[in-house]
């Protein structure tokens, strides 16, 4: 980051007295595929929707000040189904997430992310550990850029680095995710990913999302003994706040057959169309 850049990071940008007020602060967005796809070489991917990013829509979220333009904000979650970059994290189950986020009216935060999981080995939770800024540059446009660490409990051989990047702007979002430092002789792996937000009448939001997610390995195999390392995926998702509490149903599918979703996964059923609802409240 130049010191010019940095320079406009710290300085906060007028009409915005709290981070809760930038036009993005949706953190933990999920867009990479991690680590649980990949069971060739192991054994064998928002959102919180509090605030949907670039869209001035108020949803009444009220994070807890603690002064000197310090805030915290906690976050609960039940959805469906955990989806990350259109693959099930608990093999199609439900699951609970909760989010804590440390931020500052310049826009620098820190966060820890936790949810249930399930890819079919020991572990049966995920954390992320997560420092980040973002960077208003007016009330339509931002940037917003962070990098943690995954781990799993009973399973840090999954354990991961990610960098994650975005552009909003006018309600466009464009993503970019890298995952390294990956065990087990995985190759490092990168996620783009293209979204818009726009509201419907009565409040109502809507995120439509494409993403392309390349393994940087031959992971899938078609029924005809055909393989591949790229695949996409692609959401359609409406939420709508009522009486301060999220509510949301996404429909999500990728372009992996059942065939290629169990090659690289072991199971055929985690890749297919679904609809996900949820539930989420930010405090």
């Amino acid at each position: 980051m130049t010191s010019t850049a940095f320079d406009m990071a710290i300085v906060p940008i007028e009409g915005f007295e709290h981070l809760s007020e930038l036009p993005c602060k949706n953190k933990k967005r999920k867009h990479s595929m991690k680590r649980g796809l990949v069971k060739s070489t192991k054994g064998w991917g928002q959102t919180s929707l509090a605030i949907v990013c670039g869209l001035g829509v108020a949803t009444g979220v009220q994070a807890i000040e603690l002064g000197k333009g310090f805030d915290l904000e906690l976050t609960l979650t039940a959805l469906s189904d955990y989806r990350d970059t259109g693959i099930s994290q608990t093999k199609g189950d439900p699951a609970i997430q909760a989010e804590s986020i440390f931020q500052h009216e310049s826009g620098a935060y820190v966060g820890i992310f936790s949810s249930s999981f399930d890819a079919g080995t020991n572990a049966r939770r995920e954390d992320l550990y997560y420092a980040g800024i973002t960077i208003p540059f007016s009330e339509d446009v931002y940037f917003d850029t962070y990098i943690g660490r995954y781990e799993y409990q009973k399973d840090a051989y999954g354990d991961l680095n990610e960098y994650f990047a975005e552009i909003g702007a006018y309600g466009f979002q464009f993503g970019f995710t890298y995952d390294f430092d990956m065990r087990g002789h995985v190759p490092n792996n990168v996620n783009w990913s293209l979204g818009y937000n726009f509201v419907l009448p009565y409040e109502t939001n809507v995120l439509v999302r494409y993403g392309y997610t390349d393994l940087k390995i031959d992971a899938f195999e078609s029924g005809s003994g055909d393989t591949s390392r790229t695949f996409n995926d692609w959401e359609v998702k409406l939420s709508k706040e009522v009486l301060g509490v999220n509510l949301f149903a996404s429909y999500i599918d990728t372009n992996l057959s059942k065939s290629e979703c169990y090659s690289a996964s072991g199971f055929d059923d985690i890749c297919s169309a679904t609809v996900v609802f949820g539930v989420s409240k930010t405090f």
